[in-house]
């Protein structure tokens, strides 16, 4: 990582030989400070030991600097004046800081410093900073990464040539997107550095739409890694030190936290062999089980050399990168000619506008060090810096350094470089030789995590094409029993007195209600193709004026029903007053006139009973002397009748109720398409495989990568539900409304069970239709709002309960006059088929009846000639006989017998005469 890239030591030597040796043009002037210099002093604060003692290697470069601003030929300050350090060493320590600074503030005048150089450690800078801008003391330090400096609010006047901690952040967020990555894990050591680092990175991974867990430790990391592990974490950025870096990849090691699906990122300022243990540690992992745990893993450092192509603004050379040096050293050189830059430019400025460099300079005891002219001056200079240093391209943003950052990755124990970054360009300059994923050249980027993949959860074929089967069906049906209704037996009177208008409108509304079958079963189809709002509209429109039209109907039928139960209550009572007291009568008559005969008795019940109504139902005995309650008294009771104003009055305003609830949904909370999502679960083609093992190789980690980053896929299905805004409460209201509907349905269904009027034949199937629709609602309802995850089986729930109401009721709406037309068809039919038999028995009568009469009449021929064979000769034999007597009884002069007529004479012939013949003689 340090391959011979800085140049501490480098500078350290050539600046000891140039002053050794005397190469370096240095004057007198030059050399020393007499007392006519002019002169302007700056502090200067170096860790010269102590926790941190990198000013050791800073404070030579500074000096170096210093004396390139006080001799070069073009580039040192106007009008002869020069720079002069106060060097102090701060141990590295806060308080010993804040001591100097208070020397720099009081014990030096009149050399008070006019700004400060440094500090060099984070903690010493944010004691000091937080208190010198009360003075107006502009600070430009060479190190001091903590990110906490970055707040301009409390360290107004800090400056610093050395980069925050933040500045690896935007090269991380680069990585993350260039890599696809949209969830992070961070696992930081608590402490101040890192945990302001980290809520920084959290911030821009927020604003980038990443993901961030963030997992942090005290002391050991075990915990922590442990915690990774469970929520499988893919992409780690490690916040700590070096010390807890192997620490943290020994417990890496042991949880199995590495391999080709884990990426980590690392600080890049920890030597190239940092993962070897330490003597004295006493880690449980071995160096090689280290490296195997860290292999493929990306750090972060900023680049601390500019480029040797370009030249820098004091002209110094940077030599070859080939000496072990501190990363400071060139900041520090920076820093001194950042100082130097503003400080020029400030009394250029004074001086063109007339002021006296001297008094603009002079510290005033207990308010500021400088003029407030100056210092404001002299802070904008500065917030304008922009030059080549020795460090590259010196520029500050809200008193940060902005720098490049180098990336590099490790590939099998070795660092490779990456790449860089540049926070202005906000780009990655990617090496041409790796722009690839390092770790692995046959497959893509880990995943960092479980790649969902969403898919839209649709109804199973043949779930569908059943139910709109049967839903096709029953608007075929319903569209034929419009036909049936309205055209072909319109004028029969079964059909009549079923009321068929309100039979069509209960069919148009089990029309649109089939209809919704379809459309809710295709919502994920059709929202490609219809807006969603509107589809969800559509819906439910149909749904619910097909229901009140269909229902409604239903509704208004029971309710008329009972209104005619209702009126029919009061006249059964008054029947039975009358009934009681003509009985009372009665039996009074009875007892005075005699006990009538149980003979009589039940011929007169009996002619009771048969007037009673078909209304009542009820019983009738005819030993009963008491008259039925439900009857005719001698037209005295009669029955109600049912007004078809009634029905139309209440579907009217069932419907402008259900219009008007619509409209006010629709207007302040309309339905629109939402996703629900469900359970996330894996793909069928990969449910069957099971990982196989395979051994553990150096930069491979467990399992082949392969079969690794197929098995790395889950679906993620969600289903389409139509919402909205406070979609509990309008949904409440609408199902309640319907509830309370279908309650009171049941309710008069009920209490018109025994009523029967000839002009609504169909009570009885339209209490059997209501009885339907109110169990199937209130068992369909509850179950599917239960089960509306499950799309198939609230689909099948909610379609059967529609199908079966909507077949019921269409069986209500028609089928007495149906079956009566049916029966009263089927009767003709065995009438016609009975009278075609009748016809040929009768033909096969008529031939023998035929014959027969023919024989019977050549018999009667014959026997009618055998009779006029006798006639003829008894009236010979009685001719005879009647001749010879009137021959004797005959008077003289009448005409001869001969000529008198045998039938003509026999009326003549008294009873004496006939008496007189025998029988035998006729």
């Amino acid at each position: 990582m340090f391959k011979a890239t800085f140049l501490l030591r480098g500078l350290f030597l050539l600046l000891q030989t140039l002053w050794s040796s005397g190469e370096f043009v240095l004057s007198d002037e030059c050399d020393e400070f007499d007392s006519g210099t002019k002169v302007i002093n700056l502090g200067a604060m170096f860790p010269l030991n102590g926790s941190w003692n990198g000013g050791v290697s800073c404070l030579p470069a500074a000096m170096l600097a210093l004396a390139h601003v006080n001799c070069h030929p073009t580039r040192s300050l106007v009008d002869g004046y020069k720079l002069k350090l106060q060097v102090t060493n701060t141990l590295c320590e806060p308080g010993k800081g804040v001591k100097d600074l208070y020397d720099f503030l009081y014990e030096s005048a009149p050399n008070t410093p006019s700004a400060i150089l440094g500090p060099g450690c984070s903690s010493v800078s944010t004691a000091v900073a937080e208190a010198a801008h009360l003075w107006n003391v502009l600070m430009v330090s060479y190190g001091s990464s903590s990110p906490a400096l970055s707040d301009r609010k409390r360290f107004p006047t800090f400056f610093r040539t050395h980069p925050s901690g933040l500045i690896h952040n935007p090269t991380r967020i680069n990585l993350f997107t260039k890599f696809g990555w949209k969830k992070v894990f961070l696992l930081v050591r608590l402490e101040e550095v890192f945990t302001t680092t980290a809520d920084h990175l959290t911030s821009l991974c927020k604003k980038n739409n990443i993901t961030v867990t963030r997992s942090t430790f005290q002391s050991h990391p075990k915990n922590a890694i442990q915690a990774l592990k469970r929520q499988d974490a893919r992409i780690i950025v490690g916040l700590f030190y070096e010390t807890a870096a192997r620490e943290v990849f020994c417990e890496a090691y042991k949880a199995g936290l590495y391999g080709n699906k884990i990426v980590w990122f690392i600080l890049g300022w920890f030597p190239d062999t940092w993962y070897h243990p330490v003597f004295g540690e006493n880690l449980p992992c071995t160096g090689e089980e280290m490296q195997l745990a860290a292999d493929g893993h990306f750090s972060t450092e900023i680049m601390q050399l500019g480029s040797e192509d370009l030249p820098t603004f004091s002209g110094i050379e940077i030599p070859a990168r080939t000496l072990e040096v501190s990363p400071e050293s060139p900041l520090a050189y920076d820093a001194v000619w950042a100082l130097a830059i503003a400080i020029n430019s400030t009394i250029i400025e004074l001086m063109n506008q007339g002021y006296k460099i001297a008094e603009e300079f002079r510290a005033v005891p207990d308010v500021t060090v400088i003029s407030e002219r100056a210092f404001f001056l002299m802070k904008s200079y500065l917030d304008g810096t922009n030059f080549i240093g020795v460090s590259g391209n010196v520029s500050f943003t809200a008193g940060d350094r902005v720098s490049s950052v180098s990336i590099e990755f490790m590939k099998n124990g070795t660092y490779y470089d990456y790449g860089s970054h540049t926070e202005n360009y906000n780009v990655v300059k990617v090496q041409a030789l790796h722009d690839f994923w390092p770790f692995n050249e046959k497959y893509q980027a880990p995943r960092d995590g479980i790649e969902i993949s969403k898919e839209l959860q649709k109804l199973k074929a043949p779930v569908f094409f059943t139910f709109s089967a049967f839903a096709f069906l029953g608007i075929l049906t319903s569209l034929g029993l419009l036909l049936f209704n309205g055209c072909f037996f319109r004028r029969a009177r079964v059909v009549f007195n079923s009321q068929p208008l309100m039979n069509n409108i209960m069919l148009v509304g089990c029309i649109l209600t089939l209809f919704c079958v379809f459309l809710s079963g295709l919502t994920g189809e059709l929202e490609t193709i219809i807006e969603s709002n509107n589809l969800c509209q559509v819906v439910l429109w149909m749904m619910s004026l097909g229901f009140t039209l269909g229902f409604g109907s239903l509704f208004a039928k029971v309710w008329a029903l009972h209104v005619v139960a209702t009126k029919m209550k009061p006249s059964r009572m008054s029947a039975l007053s009358m009934g009681y007291s003509k009985n009372r009568t009665s039996t009074t008559n009875g007892a005075s006139a005699g006990v009538a005969s149980p003979t009589a008795s039940r011929e007169k019940a009996g002619g009771r009973c048969k007037q009673i109504t078909r209304a009542s139902k009820s019983s009738c005995d005819p030993l009963s002397n008491q008259s039925p309650v439900s009857g005719a008294f001698d037209g005295e009771a009669k029955q109600p009748e049912m007004s078809k104003t009634h029905l139309y009055a209440c579907l009217c305003l069932l419907l402008v109720v259900e219009l008007a609830f619509l409209s006010v949904h629709s207007s302040v909370a309309p339905l629109t398409l939402q996703t629900e999502v469900l359970e996330i679960v894996m793909p069928l083609n990969m449910r069957r495989v099971t990982r196989s093992s395979h051994p553990v190789t150096a930069g491979q980690g467990p399992g082949d990568p392969e079969c690794d980053h197929r098995r790395e896929v889950r679906v993620m299905p969600y289903i389409y539900h139509c919402r909205s805004k406070d979609h509990n409460l309008w949904t409440g209201l609408n199902f309640g409304y319907k509830g309370c509907l279908l309650l009171l349905a049941a309710l008069f269904a009920y209490d018109s069970r025994n009523v029967q009027l000839e002009n609504m034949n169909d009570a009885r199937q339209v209490s059997m239709a209501v009885y339907n629709i109110v169990t199937l609602y209130w068992i369909t309802v509850p179950v599917t709002m239960l089960i509306k995850a499950h799309q198939d089986a609230s689909y099948v729930f909610a379609s059967l309960a529609t199908v079966l109401s909507v077949f019921v009721t269409q069986v209500a709406s028609s089928g007495k006059s149906s079956s009566r037309l049916a029966a009263k068809e089927s009767l003709r039919r065995r009438q016609q088929t009975a009278a075609s038999r009748n016809r040929a028995d009768e033909l096969e009568r008529y031939n023998e009846l035929y014959e027969e009469n023919e024989r019977v009449k050549a018999q009667i021929v014959q026997w009618e000639d055998y009779l006029n064979k006798l006639k003829d000769k008894y009236e010979e034999l009685c001719k005879d006989k009647l001749e010879s007597t009137l021959r004797k009884r005959a008077p003289p002069g009448r005409v001869p017998m001969q000529e008198i007529d045998f039938f003509t004479e026999f009326l003549y012939i008294d009873s004496e005469d006939i008496d007189q013949i025998s029988v035998s003689e006729v």
